[in-house]
């Protein structure tokens, strides 16, 4: 049995995987669910705010940002 820390030469070589190894099962997958949670509130702040300028009767071409027909 080999145990960690043993001077065995074939050790190193076994255990050089597990850097890999956590790097794709740990840190790619939460950096996958990190961008597509931002890609998701991004998108839903653009159609809110589309939506927004839709329901108060704003177009694209207006310049100004005052709204006249509020009270």
């Amino acid at each position: 049995m080999v145990l960690l820390g043993s001077s065995d030469p074939l050790l190193p070589a076994a255990t050089d995987w597990l850097g890999l190894a956590s790097l794709l099962v740990i840190v790619i997958p939460a950096l996958l669910g990190l961008l597509i949670s931002y890609w998701v509130i991004r998108t839903a702040v653009k159609h809110g705010i589309l939506a927004a300028d839709k329901a108060r009767g704003r177009t694209l071409g207006t310049r100004s940002d005052w709204d006249h027909g509020r009270p």
